[in-house]
């Protein structure tokens, strides 16, 4: 949760599904991508493009579409290996459970 809270005010957080009610909790300054509400989730299709971009389906557009700055998945999830492998993200946290990536700002 530390990881998360700091990055408030830095930019949008993709986010794990059933973490998000826990980070909106613990961390309300930080804009997160989604959370258990998933009626509202669905209505707006946001709930079709996280399913997207979890899968490795379409993530770097879904990521850009959000304007995503950081994203926070599961260690060994289909996401976390492609953005692990992406030059536009670094590893910016790690620990057993969950790893957190930067997307790397460019001099646009």
């Amino acid at each position: 949760v530390s990881y998360v809270r700091s990055l408030a005010g830095q930019g949008h957080l993709f986010n794990e599904y059933h973490w998000g009610g826990y980070f909106e909790w613990q961390a309300p300054a930080v804009q997160e991508f989604i959370d258990p509400r998933s009626d509202i989730f669905v209505e707006r299709g946001v709930m079709a493009d996280y399913l997207k971009a979890v899968s490795a389906t379409d993530t770097f557009a879904i990521l850009d579409r959000y304007q995503i700055r950081y994203a926070i998945l599961m260690q060994g999830s289909p996401a976390a290996y492609l953005l692990s492998h992406s030059p536009q993200w670094r590893r910016s946290y790690a620990d057993r459970l969950a790893v957190g990536f930067e997307r790397v700002q460019t001099g646009r």
